[in-house]
């Protein structure tokens, strides 16, 4: 290769040279504009960050929300601002500007979906920690869910309009097809509006306490298309989420109290002035219990073998123990103080009272004696 055949461009010759329609200073700037975006929006980013959180000491809700969606905003982004701006300098053929538009139109629409993920998610998590209750924390996964559909949905058709895409053919398409779809998998949505309907009307949270059909168990997880319940005997029982609002669902974590109710049985032979003192009795040992209220202790019905007692009492669910703990507590007393006060419990007892009485026999021919008793022997007879 013969070195002095190669020509030489001087700084004004290469000034004149084009690439694409680009001169050598076009492409150097843009080049510029491209690497300095990329050092640049990071740095700024992190130094926006910074500063909120300092500033964040009084909890401001929109200097948090700020923070928090800096923290979610996509490094592909970044890529795709730094592209746009180096695109911008440049002239490009009109169907290297498409592609390039198309890149910018998506990186835009991306960041705008995972923004508006990020917004709600801050709202329920504030929402949340203003009113803290642990329980409600699985309902945000299903509320987190509807949203991902419909932000994201949204966006695609957004994305596509700024493309000048004719979507009304696609929302009609996609109109036959969901419908399709819905009778295909209607079971399944079924499951997921059921379970909007108990996020959105709470009928119960993670942690109650429920009795459904013959099942009786805690609420674990409140999921999209079931709920997970840990029944009383250990194991897990899981329950689809439209057959269980079509269920008739007892509450027991919702109790405000809990009422007790027993029999006492006194036996009959208890002294009357002493029957008098059951209901003081029975009252002073409830009312003695920390979180119980007492109603009534009544004599209600005279039974075939003791006289009935009707107790009822109410528990504080938050300041009582438990209520198979309490009765047993109570019980024990009460046949302590009973005992103390005389008073007899009655218990399953039959009595049957015998007296002789002569019938003389009779027969067709009419009345007869009595047959005479035999005679004695004598003793020492044969």
């Amino acid at each position: 290769m013969n070195w002095s055949e190669i020509h030489t461009y001087s700084w004004d010759e290469f000034q004149k040279l084009q690439l694409l329609g680009n001169s050598p200073r076009d492409w150097l700037v843009a080049a510029g504009a491209f690497l300095l975006a990329l050092l640049v929006l990071p740095v700024l980013r992190r130094f926006v960050k910074v500063r909120i959180s300092r500033e964040r000491r009084s909890q401001a809700t929109v200097l948090a929300l700020i923070a928090n969606l800096i923290e979610h905003t996509s490094r592909l982004v970044i890529w795709v601002a730094a592209l746009y701006l180096a695109e911008r300098l440049l002239r490009w053929p009109h169907r290297v500007d498409e592609i390039f538009d198309v890149i910018i139109v998506v990186g835009i629409w991306l960041q705008m979906g995972l923004w508006l993920i990020a917004a709600i998610r801050f709202g329920l998590m504030n929402r949340h920690q203003a009113r803290p209750e642990p329980r409600l924390a699985g309902t945000i996964k299903v509320v987190m869910f509807v949203a991902h559909l419909v932000v994201w949905a949204v966006v695609l058709l957004l994305a596509l309009i700024n493309l000048n895409v004719k979507v009304t053919g696609l929302i009609a398409g996609l109109g036959v097809g969901g419908i399709a779809l819905a009778l295909a998998v209607q079971t399944v949505l079924g499951d997921l509006f059921a379970s909007l309907a108990i996020v959105l009307d709470q009928p119960f949270v993670p942690g109650d306490m429920l009795t459904v059909g013959d099942c009786t168990g805690s609420v674990e997880q409140i999921g999209i298309k079931s709920t997970r319940l840990r029944s009383v005997t250990g194991e897990q029982v899981i329950i689809a989420n439209a057959e269980l609002l079509k269920s008739r669902v007892r509450n027991f974590g919702r109790m405000r109290e809990q009422r007790g109710l027993f029999t006492l049985m006194v036996s009959y032979e208890t002294p009357p002035e002493k029957i008098a003192r059951v209901s003081s009795v029975v009252e002073q040992i409830i009312q003695a219990e920390p979180g119980v209220r007492f109603a009534h202790c009544l004599l209600t019905v005279l039974g075939e073998r003791a006289l009935q007692f009707e107790v009822i009492f109410y528990n504080g669910i938050a300041n009582a123990p438990a209520q198979e703990v309490l009765l047993d507590r109570i019980n024990r007393k009460l046949l302590e103080r009973l005992a103390a006060e005389g008073i007899l419990l009655a218990y399953p007892l039959n009595q049957v009272y015998l007296r002789e009485k002569l019938v003389p026999a009779i027969d067709s021919s009419g009345p007869r004696a009595p047959a005479a008793p035999p005679a004695p022997v004598p003793q020492g007879a044969p």
